[in-house]
């Protein structure tokens, strides 16, 4: 049953991701003179990968703390990274950003015109030269007032758990004097595993918005990096222990938690 529902999913996902990413070209050479940020293409990505959760009846996702999603200034946002369908998770609160991705993705047909045309970064890891052009890159969006996303874990994650940092997030955050955001994902590896074509039945998954850290509070970028790692790794717990009561109803909003995660330094 599932590998026929798998088949449909992924059948699906190819088609709309085509329709997708004509229409985010378009709006890019529509909206190109009028619209530097690539808002108009991004919104377009937002809408069309973030219908997908909503395909299966028995995947539920909740939003925890929108409020502290930042408007209309720059930050570093960094997310734990579980499965392929994050960024679609991601896209699913309709909210300007940037993100890096290896360039490979690029590459791939249809995903890789939806990426160039919604102004995402690419990054060859095997390549050094990359990575001064991915944060160069960045910068450029940061001074832009567009916020840039990071999976600091550089790949997904085999068990869930939050992984090692790589330092570029925390870099860019540290010289540029702004904040970084810090979200976590949690259930995303039971709907698109790691490795694997078929789905998953059920999911409830988790997506939860914590405060802004201070990157201009600490002494260089590898105390920012160790300081997010912590409190990540501690509201992480928190949240798989916080899952287990699950909430009723598909794509609701939570309300806020009352145990509030430390942000000082």
């Amino acid at each position: 049953m599932m590998t026929l529902a798998s088949l449909v999913f992924w059948t699906w996902f190819s088609t709309t991701q085509l329709l997708v990413a004509a229409a985010a070209v378009l709006g890019r050479i529509v909206s190109g003179p009028f619209d530097p940020k690539r808002a108009v293409p991004h919104m377009i990505s937002c809408l069309g990968g973030g219908h997908y959760y909503q395909l299966w009846p028995f995947w539920k996702v909740t939003v925890q703390h929108r409020e502290r999603l930042p408007k209309a200034r720059p930050c570093v946002v960094v997310v734990n990274h579980q499965s392929l369908g994050d960024i679609l998770l991601l896209f699913h609160l309709r909210w300007s950003f940037k993100f890096v991705s290896k360039k490979t993705v690029f590459y791939v047909p249809g995903i890789g015109q939806l990426m160039w045309a919604s102004g995402y970064v690419p990054l060859d890891r095997s390549n050094r030269a990359s990575a001064g052009k991915m944060l160069r890159h960045c910068q450029h969006w940061l001074d832009m007032r567009v916020p840039v996303l990071f999976f600091p874990e550089g790949t997904r994650s085999l068990d869930g758990l939050i992984q090692s940092f790589k330092m570029g997030a925390f870099n860019l955050a540290f010289d540029k004097q702004v904040t970084v955001l810090p979200i976590l994902l949690d259930g995303c590896m039971q709907t698109l595993p790691k490795h694997g074509f078929v789905i998953q039945r059920s999911s409830h998954m988790f997506l939860r918005i914590l405060p802004e850290v201070d990157s201009t509070q600490f002494a260089n970028a590898a105390e920012l990096r160790d300081h997010v790692h912590a409190l990540m790794v501690r509201e992480h717990e928190q949240l798989r222990r916080e899952r287990k009561p699950m909430l009723r109803g598909r794509f609701r909003e939570a309300q806020p938690c009352q145990t509030e995660p430390e942000v000082a330094a």
